[in-house]
Formats: C-alpha cells, sequence, structure tokens
C-alpha cells in the first residue's frame, strides 16, 4: 500500500468530465459565445437610457435610429475584441488551468485574463483608433477606459465561465453513460 502523495493538493486533482468540457479551443469558444450573451444585457440597458432620454421629434438630438446603430456598433466592436482576443487568451488560459481540477480556479482564471484584457483591448484600440502619439487621445483617456474595463472583463469573463462549467456539469448528468464494447 503506497502513502498519499504529500505535495499533491487537492487543487492538483485529475479533472471531472464537467471541468475537462471546457478546456481547449472548443471550451475557450463556448465561454466567448457566452460572453456575446452576457454583453446583450448592457447594450440592452444602454439603448433603454438613449430610449428614456430622447428628445421630442421636435427638438435637436440623437434619434432613435441613431441610438440603435451607435449601440449596434459597440456591441459589434466589444464581439470582434472578445472573438479576436478573448478566444486566444481563452485557449492558453485553459491550456495553463487544464491539470487544476477546481472550478474556482477555472473560473478565477478567466476572470483574471478578462481583467487583463479588459486593460490592454482599449489601450490597443485607443492607440490604434487616434492620430500619432501625442496629438491623439492619450494617457487620461487610456487610464479611464482601463478602469472601467477591467473590472467589467473580469466580471463577464469569470461569469460566462461559471456559466460554461454550470452547462457542461447539466450535460454529464443528464447524459446517458457510454457504452464501451
Amino acid at each position: 500500500m503506497t502513502s498519499p502523495d504529500p505535495l499533491r493538493t487537492s487543487a492538483d486533482a485529475p479533472l471531472d468530465t464537467a471541468t475537462a468540457a471546457v478546456v481547449g479551443p472548443r471550451g475557450a469558444l463556448n465561454v466567448c459565445v457566452r460572453v456575446a450573451v452576457i454583453l446583450l444585457v448592457p447594450a440592452a440597458l444602454l439603448l433603454a437610457t438613449f430610449a428614456a432620454q430622447l428628445p421630442a421629434p421636435d427638438d435637436w438630438g440623437v434619434g432613435p435610429g441613431t441610438a440603435v446603430r451607435l449601440v449596434a456598433l459597440v456591441y459589434v466592436v466589444h464581439l470582434l475584441a472578445t472573438f479576436a482576443c478573448g478566444w486566444p487568451a481563452g485557449v492558453l488560459t485553459a491550456h495553463l488551468v487544464r491539470h487544476r481540477g477546481s472550478e474556482v480556479t477555472h473560473v478565477m482564471a478567466f476572470a483574471a485574463c478578462g481583467a487583463v484584457l479588459g486593460v490592454l483591448v482599449p489601450a490597443l484600440l485607443v492607440l490604434l483608433s487616434g492620430p500619432p502619439l501625442g496629438a491623439g487621445p492619450g494617457f487620461g483617456t487610456v487610464a479611464v477606459l482601463a478602469v472601467v474595463y477591467c473590472p467589467v472583463g473580469a466580471i463577464v469573463a469569470g461569469l460566462a465561465r461559471a456559466w460554461a462549467g454550470r452547462a457542461a456539469r447539466r450535460r454529464a448528468r443528464t447524459s446517458p453513460p457510454s457504452v464501451t464494447a
């Protein structure tokens, strides 16, 4: 009889099938799709805010069509950033935590990844969209975006990973056991 390995912790335990279902490129893509769904909530709230503040028809202001186009543009930019940057980062994050059995560890890793991307992606977009350095949006704009998007990225990525893990556990519970001959 062998004694248990004193260096092995419960976080190093083998992955269960639900956690294993959310690793790799397909699992990271599943998390990105869930991020897109979660981002619909602030987009709808933003659209409702625009609708509530629209001026009367004879006043000058943003019309309903412009508000819808603006919210759609913001949502598409977030989707592009999510799939262009979030998916590869999610694949890397899932790869780095693939041997950790704790669902909480996976969720926290994706939340940390979302926080980092929440800072880097807006900064990159501001730097790429403006005129040469010194003439366009400056450090203040990047700092404000980083302060706003760091917690947003962490919360949304963590929620999406938790949601994907919950769905994988539910599928594992309801699917019949496989028959091997």
